[in-house]
């Protein structure tokens, strides 16, 4: 028998890292992943799923972070430029 637990795990992954794609029905999110599959989905194991979505929370909190230190950078240089 599966491990119970993972559906609870994978479906907590699938609602954060659908909410970093807000305006993306249900699925065109799930599309986003065939291309992580070099097989039939149905064959792709739940562990493998669960790496999927933690490596899309991962890239996107870079981007987020990427995008904080950018702006902050840019008010910086705005701060030094009226001095």
């Amino acid at each position: 028998m599966r491990e119970f637990d993972r559906i609870d795990r994978i479906t907590n992954l699938l609602n954060k890292a659908w909410k970093t794609f807000p305006d993306l029905r249900f699925f065109q999110f799930l599309h986003m992943f065939q291309w992580e599959c070099s097989t039939d989905p149905f064959y792709v194991e739940d562990s493998k799923v669960e790496e999927w979505l933690e490596r899309l929370i991962e890239f996107n909190e870079e981007i987020e972070e990427i995008n904080r230190l950018s702006k902050w950078s840019a008010e910086l240089q705005n701060w030094k430029e009226e001095d």
